[in-house]
């Protein structure tokens, strides 16, 4: 992809790299054997000089499928599940949701569209090629979900609220996905909450575990605000959730007096800069750490999503660590992309006697030492 997937400039060489990355990180395998033949792909990330979009030049946008097996759910974390219901809560507030329509456009295994038509009393219609009937006992019967992707004659009924939340960011062409979305609406008067990671976020925290090749683009501010503009969305405002690393933005179809796009991009030219230096001492920090923690006692990754994918893949001897526990049974007894190590319930900890657990994520910390605190477990948490 050697143009801009928003504006089609040229790209200028890329910024950073990584080679050999999982294809699907959030693809799981049945042995050992599959996890560490599964296929690999390289990302090679460039900044667009002209509307500050970066993506990866190397992407191939026939290499994945969404399909069953595709399993990214972070809704069994009681962190995460306090994140979703708050943010479920303004949502509804803010939109009057009560006997009114929800869509959700890439709703996965249904989890939030769910938490929003419960909470909010509302009807709710989802969109995802994965979805395989994991929520349809919820809400009494007011969730219907479509496995297909949202076309420009797609019926959405009538909604007052489109949701689409870390959607984006994996599509060769948002452009288009935007374009045909607000095909489907029409002249309807419809709120639009847009959510993807944060490009501000990923360069300020060189977050390199973030850097997995599904992700085709990440989005600042100004970027995604000017695209939505562009395709006749009219922008509300925007913020940083989660720990600032996601990136909100609440449009509509109708034009909202005194809300302009954004014209903060954070900075992100500046940041980009010396991007691929930093990310490079991150991973030889952990490289040099590793070996030295193996040798005391085991160590333990508490996170067998996309994050902890690409840690056991880019670190030296990450295939060495002992265990891979996570909270999310339907992941429990597949394998690692890559690195082919099980993946388990935290519980194994109590026996293993770990002395490291690293964590991949910051936001989780509290959550997983008070786990461990509660397992019996002492051990060092280390943030990767």
């Amino acid at each position: 992809m050697t143009e801009c997937p928003a504006c089609r400039r040229r790209s200028d060489e890329p910024f950073a790299e990584l080679r050999g990355v999982p294809l699907h990180p959030n693809v799981l395998w049945e042995s050992a054997e599959e996890a560490r033949g599964a296929p690999r792909a390289d990302v090679a990330l460039s900044l667009c000089a002209s509307c500050g979009l970066i993506w990866n030049v190397r992407f191939d946008p026939d290499a994945l499928a969404y399909e069953e097996e595709y399993e990214n759910s972070l809704h069994f974390s009681p962190a995460f599940q306090h994140y979703s219901e708050a943010l479920a809560d303004r949502l509804i507030d803010r939109y009057r949701l009560e006997g009114r329509h929800a869509v959700e456009i890439g709703c996965g295994k249904g989890e939030f569209l769910a938490l929003l038509c419960e909470r909010g009393w509302c009807s709710g219609l989802g969109f995802d090629p994965s979805y395989a009937g994991e929520a349809d006992h919820r809400a009494d019967g007011r969730l219907t979900f479509v496995r297909e992707v949202v076309t420009e004659t797609t019926d959405l009924g009538q909604p007052d609220l489109v949701v689409c939340r870390h959607v984006l960011e994996h599509l060769a062409d948002p452009v288009g996905m935007l374009t045909s979305l607000r095909a489907a609406l029409g002249q309807r008067d419809t709120a639009l909450y847009l959510e993807v990671p944060s490009a501000e976020y990923m360069l300020r925290e060189t977050a390199i575990w973030d850097v997995i090749y599904p992700h085709v683009t990440c989005w600042s501010a100004q970027t995604l605000s000017l695209l939505l503009e562009r395709v006749g969305f009219h922008v509300r405002e925007h913020g940083y959730s989660f720990g600032d690393e996601y990136l909100w933005i609440e449009a509509s179809t109708t034009h909202i007096p005194g809300a302009p796009a954004s014209q903060a991009n954070g900075d992100v030219a500046r940041l980009v800069e010396g991007f691929s230096a930093r990310a490079a001492a991150k991973r030889q920090t952990w490289a040099d750490r590793l070996p030295a923690l193996l040798a005391e006692k085991p160590v333990a990754l508490w996170g067998a999503g996309a994050k902890g994918v690409t840690f056991l893949n880019v670190v030296p001897d990450g295939g060495r660590i002992e265990a891979v526990v996570d909270v999310n049974p339907r992941k429990h007894g597949k394998y690692m992309p890559g690195a082919g190590q099980v993946i388990e319930h935290p519980e194994i900890l109590a026996r293993l006697e770990p002395g490291t657990v690293v964590v991949m994520n910051a936001a989780y910390r509290n959550e997983i030492g008070d786990a461990l605190a509660g397992l019996g477990v002492d051990a060092v948490v280390a943030v990767a």
